[in-house]
């Protein structure tokens, strides 16, 4: 699992999320602050988007933070297969405001259109279909229908937040 890089402003996150994931037997992955990251090559790309945000929305600090577009690109690119962002995206919105360049709007846009976003599992169908339309106004300025996904249970040992396949 060396391949695997999960990736975060703040080393002290990164801290937390090695111990939690040592408790569960992933211990040997990758663990990158993002000023650490140039010259690294991962098949897999982990973004941990929480960040500590001023009054206004914006970042606490820009020159770290994976809203900052050269951060941005710099991180996205270490990846060989795909990229995977756990965060908020009504807060990166906000957070990247400060920057001319919109970055996490191009890419949230682009998963929206695939239908990559994932709401976590314990929302309510209803719930994560509002959401969906909620950023999809924001992002389009127009509402777009949400496809409704179905998620895969705990039992199938797979993550909730993929799509099931259907045949």
């Amino acid at each position: 699992m060396s391949d695997v890089c999960i990736i975060s402003p703040f080393r002290t996150q990164l801290n937390i999320i090695e111990s939690k994931l040592k408790k569960v037997g992933l211990g040997e992955l990758t663990l990158l602050p993002s000023y650490l990251i140039q010259g690294h090559e991962f098949q897999a790309v982990v973004l941990t988007t929480f960040e500590p945000l001023e009054s206004d929305g914006t970042s606490s600090n820009p020159t770290k933070s994976l809203t900052n577009p050269q951060i941005f690109n710099t991180a996205v690119s270490r990846s060989k297969s795909f990229v995977v962002a756990v965060g908020d995206p009504f807060s990166l919105l906000k957070a990247e405001m400060q920057f001319p360049d919109r970055c996490w709007k191009h890419y949230l846009r682009i998963c929206l259109e695939n239908n990559t976003i994932f709401f976590p599992e314990s929302y309510k169908q209803k719930q994560r279909d509002n959401l969906k339309k909620k950023l999809s106004t924001e992002l389009l300025g127009i509402p777009v229908k949400a496809k409704s996904v179905d998620y895969i249970t705990h039992s199938d040992q797979i993550s909730p937040f993929l799509p099931s396949k259907t045949n």
